[in-house]
């Protein structure tokens, strides 16, 4: 496990009040269904990134595309043309979506971790 991702994780645990939880995060958790986040809870996780991980301003916007309310509407040319704005949607993420044709993979603990390791890249 990487620094990147146990500090996501902590982050995760504290926002999501889930120390005492005895639930076990993984990078394939699902950050609503396994993990039962709330919108608010987004915006907290963002703060606590932009502040923990010192990668400036953060907006859920930036690591979750806005398409993912409008799935429906996409087909698969114009979704991966879509992420390809999103450089952290990538490597087995990407394959992830391509292949299941659906952005819910989007919604997994990978996708915060490769957002930080993205930007903690390219800072």
């Amino acid at each position: 496990m990487t620094e990147n991702e146990k500090k996501v994780k902590e982050i995760l645990e504290e926002v999501l009040a889930l120390e005492d939880s005895g639930e076990t995060i993984t990078a394939d958790s699902n950050l609503i269904n396994d993990l039962a986040a709330e919108s608010i809870d987004f915006i907290d996780i963002c703060f606590r990134l932009e502040k923990d991980f010192n990668i400036g301003k953060v907006a859920v916007t930036d690591i979750f595309p806005a398409v993912l309310k409008d799935e429906e509407k996409y087909d698969e040319d114009n979704m991966k043309n879509e992420l390809k704005k999103y450089p952290h949607i990538n490597g087995d993420l990407l394959e992830e979506i391509i292949s299941t044709k659906s952005l819910k993979p989007l919604m997994k603990v990978k996708t915060l971790i490769n957002f930080v390791d993205w930007k903690k890249a390219n800072a």
